[in-house]
């Protein structure tokens, strides 16, 4: 969606974001307008499974195992740039003493995609603003941060894609946080704050690439 918006000159002037939502609007807000585009398929052709064979020859149900096939690698080996699996995973009631480990997926690789990608300084002082909603672990209740009022950085926009038990939650400033899709699948903050224009877009995973994205 967003790159029809872009190709018509309909820029955004403000991002709300939950999980996988957070990580787009930090690629859009965090990249200067000539290279959004790039960066958005730079990491898109990195998490996603490319086709083995031209999927336009197949009868439809080729197309349904692909999917399959993409989420079980998905499962098993994790994704580039994403996560990746943890071997070893302790037994129920000897968790380990840090809660932001306790996962089945470790996702150090997307902070270090994040920092490749996003330029953080933008998306502070630049002139998109980016709301990313996250859950407070200990209280379950829905927290938003901001960049209109706060310093935000790949910690934020992983807390809002922390989705478990797959990934862990994200520590910021000593608490805990999870996937704002827990509490709700699409950001609130931009219909109930005063935006005249909302668009909205749900993304599921994992994801194939098709023959035609890589053209």
């Amino acid at each position: 969606m967003y790159q029809a918006l872009h190709e018509r000159g309909i820029l955004p002037h403000w991002i709300a974001g939950t999980s996988i939502g957070a990580i787009n609007g930090a690629l859009i807000a965090g990249t200067r307008l000539a290279s959004r585009l790039e960066h958005l398929q730079k990491f898109w052709r990195s998490v996603a499974t490319p086709d083995p064979w031209d999927m336009h020859r197949l009868p439809k149900a080729m197309l349904g195992l692909n999917s399959v096939w993409a989420a079980l690698q998905a499962l098993f080996l994790g994704r580039p740039g994403f996560f990746s699996p943890r071997w070893f995973i302790p037994p129920v009631g000897k968790a380990p003493s840090e809660p932001d480990s306790v996962s089945f997926y470790d996702t150090t690789p997307l902070r270090d995609t994040l920092l490749r990608l996003v330029d953080f300084n933008l998306i502070n002082d630049g002139p998109i603003r980016l709301t990313l909603d996250a859950v407070r672990v200990t209280t379950g209740d829905l927290v938003h941060f901001d960049s209109s009022n706060q310093q935000l950085g790949p910690e934020h926009v992983m807390a809002s894609s922390a989705l478990p038990p797959g990934f862990p939650p994200v520590r910021i400033n000593g608490e805990l946080f999870w996937d704002g899709g827990i509490y709700s699948n699409t950001p609130g903050p931009a219909c109930l704050m005063g935006a005249s224009m909302v668009g909205c877009r749900t993304i599921d995973l994992p994801v194939t690439l098709h023959q035609d994205e890589h053209e």
